[in-house]
């Protein structure tokens, strides 16, 4: 008999484990804010171990990836660092913010004849305006002075198709777009085979194999993102996996970017005239991470669902445009109302023929969006003057500090009100649009 109540006991305390476990894994899962197609049913592959360019067959993309960097005084120039080793981690202080920046499609040449350097324009560059007595404007330098860590992620030869974004879109989300995940080589040639795992994906397999070599106070400051143009899908993609993959385990969640700066940036293509799509992102692939159809069959509409869930997440987005921008036209408008729902738009006026004759607002003021903002961060907050200039009352731009930002700006419109005609950040004036 006590042989039998010890046998029940044991039974019922082993059912009681189960359940609390079953409870607790229950509570340990993530919540999922969006549709489901942006989500994985099956889990995650351990992306740092897994996800990688094929250096060995593909040696040109041994410069691709994402990259610490330094100053070197006795060559007056940036020098990179891969992210994934111990040099590189060597770089990093984590008592400083971080910011990552990702450039945006680099047309038809193979990458490394264009490959993006983060140097101020010389058509609107004037040192002076920077405390410089001579010479370039490095924009990674400028954020280094300000006291953050800089890193690029650099992709140029993947994005080296001519005006096919399309193609390049869906090789940041798949492997089975129109073009899987292929580069151009030395030769100019396209070739297939240096990952089995998208865009995206290599950018958070390079993110979490960086952080796992930092020490574990990494992530008590800030880290930001900045994305040009379609370096703004990829980032925005990128962020909203490594966040999802801090979620499920494979990093520490305060290790995930913090804050998105979009700079013009592509967000998915559709234009629809009198009921008819005249132009499109590609739309038949497969999201890789979630093995899932983009949601909607659209590109735009997909993103919004990862910029609910980063945004529940307490991931702050920054929107920067002028008002002309064909990046800003190719959204459809209704993506474009909700976006501004989750985030803070500034649109800009960088109208800087003063600089150059060689000036064209036409074909250079998306550029310059990307030029303004990074510039900004060695300069004060600009102001908002809506309601008359006052101290400690700020607009939005790269030195707006992020927690003001979270207080104070969501679903906000700011248009410029002054400072058009220069480029330094200091004299720009802003007002809030309802």
């Amino acid at each position: 008999m006590f042989k039998k109540i010890l046998v029940l006991i044991f039974a019922f305390l082993l059912v009681l484990n189960v359940t609390i476990f079953a409870s607790g894994c229950d509570k340990e899962k993530p919540e999922r804010i969006a549709v489901d197609n942006i989500y994985s049913d099956t889990g995650y592959v351990d992306y740092a171990k897994e996800a990688f360019y094929d250096i060995e067959k593909y040696p040109e993309l041994a410069s691709h990836g994402l990259f610490w960097t330094k100053w070197n005084d006795e060559t007056q120039a940036i020098e990179r660092v891969r992210a994934s080793t111990q040099e590189g981690a060597a770089l990093v202080d984590p008592s400083k913010p971080t910011v990552i920046f990702v450039h945006g499609m680099m047309a038809g040449s193979y990458g490394l004849n264009s490959q993006e350097n983060f140097y101020l324009s010389s058509i609107v560059t004037r040192p002076a305006e920077f405390g410089l007595d001579s010479g370039r404007v490095s924009l990674i330098k400028l954020w280094m002075d300000e006291g953050w860590n800089v890193a690029v992620y650099i992709w140029n030869a993947f994005s080296a198709e001519g005006l096919n974004f399309g193609a390049v879109e869906a090789k940041i989300w798949s492997v089975d777009g129109s073009q899987k995940v292929s580069h151009r080589n030395p030769s100019n040639e396209l070739v297939y085979g240096a990952s089995e795992y998208s865009i995206a994906e290599n950018f958070a397999a390079d993110y979490i194999r960086a952080m796992r070599l930092l020490p574990s106070t990494m992530g008590d400051n800030e880290i930001r993102v900045t994305g040009h143009s379609m370096g703004g899908v990829l980032s925005t993609t990128s962020v909203f996996l490594i966040n999802e993959l801090a979620r499920n385990g494979q990093l520490p969640i305060k290790q995930a970017p913090d804050r998105l700066a979009l700079l013009d940036p592509g967000f998915g293509v559709k234009i629809v005239i009198e009921g008819k799509t005249l132009l499109s992102s590609e739309t038949d692939f497969t999201i890789n991470w979630s093995k899932k159809p983009l949601y909607n069959k659209g590109t735009s509409e997909t993103m919004i669902e990862l910029v609910k869930d980063m945004t529940a997440s307490g991931i702050v987005i920054e929107y920067y445009a002028y008002k002309s921008s064909w990046a800003m036209v190719s959204i459809p408008p209704e993506i474009l109302t909700e976006l501004n729902t989750y985030s803070t738009f500034v649109f800009l006026d960088p109208d800087y023929g003063s600089y150059n004759s060689r000036f064209n607002y036409a074909n250079q003021a998306h550029t310059m969006i990307h030029m303004w903002y990074l510039t900004s961060i060695a300069f004060p907050p600009v102001k908002d003057i809506t309601d008359g200039e006052q101290d400690g009352v700020y607009a939005l731009s790269a030195s707006t500090p992020t927690d003001y930002m979270k207080n104070n700006f969501v679903g906000v419109r700011f248009n410029m009100a002054q400072g058009e005609k220069t480029l330094p950040s200091s004299d720009d004036l802003f007002v809030r649009v309802e």
